[in-house]
């Protein structure tokens, strides 16, 4: 019976929270032993996991020139990073396709005109009884079927800006107001039909894309807060299917042109969840292990005291975390291995 009261004492003690240490230092201690302080604030939202992601334009918002017709490109008057308007010039082309569509659109043209006048021409016969009817009607589907081809033809004249300007030449121009964000074409190359050429973005908005693991499905809903060090974004689509391979979904989320991203660059992202109405703000750094427990140090009027505290979420920048502290206190963020020391050897 002793040996079981002393077991239970001994669970007592391990599971009994570390109590508090005031660790007492001067002015000159402070300074030699490098120690800095941070304010601790209140906490709206934790921090719920980092993943690496890469940073790109937004689909939603980008546009391609395209070539209607092969060809040679003679000019390129567009640079990338500059800003464009709807219908500006971008390069100028040469295609002998367009120069037979060209050539087929002046020779039906012709035939069109001479059908026409020989429609008139039996329709007035028709009418006075000299011809029968049949043969207007005859003359009239012709007339129809060149005006078809014809306007065929224009249509994809039209597909080339300046087409009718100069014989077998068009000018690619912009499809709409934007950025340029590259082009793949060059002054002498040959392009084909329906080949991108010039790439814009429309706005400088940023998706973000990352690996969401499988066990995270669900619980991160489109419009969810994340961030990139200061910089901040919504999340705007998470997969429900997990990969196979990697067991992950994709996660995109979209940030501002302020946020100070590079298209291309990868960063640590941080999904963020809504915290509990206790919890505080601290940096990450102020928080070390004393004796397996998340502690910081409270600054006093004599020096220092010890606080455990429970982390709730944390990133490599900020912890969110609940314990005896209060919004407006100061925490050390620097130092913390000396006054650790302190505490142990008491």
């Amino acid at each position: 019976m002793k040996r079981l009261v002393w077991g239970f004492a001994a669970l007592a003690l391990a599971v009994t929270p570390v109590v508090a240490k005031e660790v007492p230092l001067s002015a000159a201690q402070l300074k030699n032993l490098g120690i800095q302080t941070a304010e601790v604030l209140a906490a709206s939202e934790r921090p719920l996991i980092t993943l690496p992601a890469m940073v790109g334009p937004a689909r939603d918002s980008r546009v391609v020139a395209i070539t209607p017709f092969a060809g040679t490109v003679t000019e390129v008057t567009a640079l990338e990073g500059q800003t464009v308007t709807r219908g500006a010039r971008l390069a100028v082309v040469f295609s002998r396709d367009l120069l037979a569509v060209q050539s087929q659109l002046a020779q039906v043209q012709a035939d069109l005109n001479v059908a026409t006048a020989a429609a008139e021409r039996t329709r007035l016969l028709a009418n006075e009884g000299v011809i029968a009817g049949a043969r207007a009607q005859e003359t009239e589907a012709r007339v129809a079927a060149l005006r078809a081809q014809a306007e065929e033809q224009r249509n994809l004249i039209a597909t080339a800006p300046g087409g009718n300007a100069r014989a077998g030449t068009y000018t690619l121009t912009a499809p709409a107001s934007g950025r340029i964000a590259r082009i793949d074409i060059e002054p002498g190359t040959a392009v084909e039909a329906m080949a991108n050429a010039v790439v814009i973005d429309k706005s400088d908005k940023l998706w973000l894309e990352a690996q969401l693991p499988a066990d995270l499905v669900g619980q991160v809903k489109p419009g969810a807060a994340v961030a990139v060090g200061e910089a901040r974004g919504l999340v705007i689509a998470s997969g429900m299917t997990v990969d196979p391979k990697t067991r992950s979904v994709v996660l995109r989320a979209e940030f501002p042109a302020s946020s100070g991203l590079v298209p291309g660059s990868s960063v640590s992202m941080t999904l963020l969840a809504p915290a509990p109405g206790q919890a505080l703000s601290v940096p990450s750094a102020a928080i070390v292990r004393v004796q397996a427990k998340d502690t910081i140090f409270v600054a006093t009027s004599k020096g220092f005291q010890s606080v455990n505290v429970s982390v709730l979420g944390k990133n490599s920048q900020t912890a969110a975390v609940s314990g005896t502290i209060k919004p407006g206190q100061r925490v050390a963020v620097a130092g913390l291995s000396e006054l650790k020391v302190l505490v142990e050897q008491d």
